[in-house]
């Protein structure tokens, strides 16, 4: 399953049940919608902005999107805004989804499938840059990858725009890459017995070479 709760009453906002496991949650900025994925391959983002749902008979948050991967979900992540999805699986692939939700028609819940980034080994973290240009991705390959998907202005929400076909940016490490953070300016990460930050305040960004 998976619960929200409001950070100023601590009370539970939402209660989800699914059919297996549960590995990852996502919120967006503002907490209007929650993205869930897990063992039973499927990845959701509910609509939470029309009050609350908890277990006490309410209903359940309106499914704003749902696709089926074929594979067990190990990390998931939406875009502040909420208009794309970033799915990690089991089988080395990541999955960018735009959010359709209403805009796809009466009872639509399909996302349309922007990017897919194959990598070499099971997918553990991925993370969007607050400005959702970069997606950071970290697993079993022994390195950090950072992906430059921006939409560009002139696209629509749902265009397919060219997925690059080399990284932004590849970290390698010794061991597996087991979580991915982005702020403003920096980005960190876990692999093995150390967590790395590049970048930080002042002139030093992420993603200024060493």
């Amino acid at each position: 399953s998976a619960s929200v709760y409001d950070t100023a009453s601590w009370r539970e906002r939402a209660a989800i049940k699914r059919g297996d496991r549960v590995y990852s949650v996502a919120l967006d900025k503002t907490g209007a919608h929650l993205a869930v994925g897990g063992r039973d391959k499927i990845a959701i983002v509910y609509a939470l902005e029309d009050g609350r749902h908890g277990r006490g008979g309410a209903a359940a948050p309106a499914v704003e999107m749902e696709v089926a991967i074929g594979s067990f979900i190990y990390t998931i992540d939406l875009t502040p805004d909420a208009r794309r999805l970033a799915v990690g699986t089991v089988d080395s692939c990541v999955y960018v989804y735009a959010v359709l939700g209403s805009a796809a028609g009466p009872g639509a819940r399909a996302g349309k499938l922007l990017h897919v980034l194959n990598r070499d080994g099971g997918i553990q973290s991925v993370v969007w840059s607050p400005d959702a240009n970069f997606l950071a991705v970290g697993g079993e390959e022994h390195a950090v990858t950072v992906w430059q998907l921006r939409q560009p202005e002139t696209a629509q929400a749902d265009e397919r725009v060219p997925t690059p076909s080399e990284p932004y940016i590849v970290l390698p490490r010794p061991s597996s890459v087991h979580s991915v953070a982005f702020s403003d300016v920096s980005l960190a990460f876990a692999s093995g017995s150390l967590a790395t930050v590049y970048g930080g305040p002042g002139d030093y960004g992420w993603s200024d070479r060493p």
